[in-house]
C-alpha cells in the first residue's frame, strides 16, 4: 500500500466531531481574527523584532524570546480580531509576568 492509499483508506471522523471542529475555528475566527490575517501580520511583527540589537541569544535569553514572540503573537490577535476579548490582554500580562520572574531567578533578586 502506498502512502496516498494510506491516507485516502483512513476513517473519516464522526460528523458531530467534524462539527465541534468547524464551530470552533468559526468561533476563534470571530475573537482571534482570520489564521491567513494572523499569519501575516505576525510574522511581519516577529520579522521586525528578530532584527532588534538584543534579539542575539547571549543577550536575551529563550524564555524572553520566546515571550516576545508569544505577546506578538497576542498584540496579532488583537488587532485582527476581537480587541476587547480580555484573555488576549491577560495572556500579555501572563507571559510579562513569566519573563520578570525568570530574571528575578537569573539575577537573584
Amino acid at each position: 500500500m502506498d502512502k496516498l492509499e494510506n491516507i485516502t483508506n483512513r476513517p473519516s471522523l464522526p460528523k458531530t466531531f467534524e462539527n465541534d471542529i468547524l464551530s470552533g475555528l468559526v468561533e476563534r475566527g470571530n475573537t482571534h481574527g482570520s489564521f491567513d490575517r494572523n499569519a501575516r501580520t505576525i510574522q511581519l511583527m516577529k520579522d521586525i523584532a528578530h532584527e532588534g540589537a538584543s534579539w542575539r541569544p547571549l543577550s536575551m535569553t529563550l524564555v524572553e524570546r520566546e515571550a516576545v514572540d508569544m505577546i506578538l503573537h497576542k498584540i496579532g490577535r488583537i488587532v485582527n480580531g476581537d480587541s476587547h476579548y480580555d484573555d488576549h490582554w491577560a495572556d500579555i500580562v501572563g507571559y510579562a509576568e513569566l519573563v520578570r520572574k525568570e530574571n528575578a531567578n537569573v539575577d537573584g533578586s
